[in-house]
């Protein structure tokens, strides 16, 4: 299985989080998503979030998210909505390796439950439930299998998340592309 740039997905997938600046979802999992940038917190509902992604209809907490992170809708919603096709197996075993467990753990520090405890363990089961059904990913999907009922997305943290998860992304690649 061929995983071009893994690096810039999970880039997507933490900056569609702050993007979406404070995203939301409901099922089994997170019902709203608090975006946290020092004192300042704001939240959405997922169930929000996804009628924006479906419909391109903004609520008017989305439209101020979005005029006041400068945030393109249309951007947002094409970000939300791209799906990724995985191999379930692969993507286990790559989330359970060393180098996969660091990915988590780095992206946990940026989306992260609301406790702050055990953040990567909850992001990985979002990222396979997502992909359980259905062999593909995408931001909305994660977000809405999150098994928590909040996601705090911790806004200051994302650069330097982004810059840890480029290091990783050569051994990541490996890892994708052996069977």
């Amino acid at each position: 299985m061929k995983f071009p740039n893994f690096a810039s997905v999970c880039t997507t997938l933490l900056l569609g989080a702050t993007a979406t600046l404070f995203v939301s979802n409901s099922a089994i999992a997170a019902e709203k998503i608090v975006l946290k940038y020092g004192p300042f917190a704001q939240s959405v509902k997922i169930s929000d979030l996804e009628n924006f992604v479906k419909t391109g209809e903004k609520t008017p907490t989305l439209a101020t998210i979005l005029r006041i992170s400068k945030q393109d809708a249309d951007t947002l919603r094409g970000l939300m909505s791209l799906e990724i096709g995985v191999n379930i197996v692969t993507l286990d075993r790559v989330l359970n390796s060393k180098v996969g467990e660091n990915a988590l753990i780095e992206i946990g520090k940026s989306l992260r439950t609301r406790s702050r405890a055990e953040s990567h363990k909850a992001l990985r089961g979002a990222v396979i439930l997502s992909a359980a059904d259905n062999n593909k990913l995408s931001l909305l999907e994660v977000l809405q299998k999150y098994p928590t009922s909040e996601i705090d997305v911790e806004v200051g943290n994302i650069g330097n998340t982004v810059e840890k998860l480029k290091g990783l992304s050569g051994n990541l690649q490996n890892l994708l592309n052996t069977k």
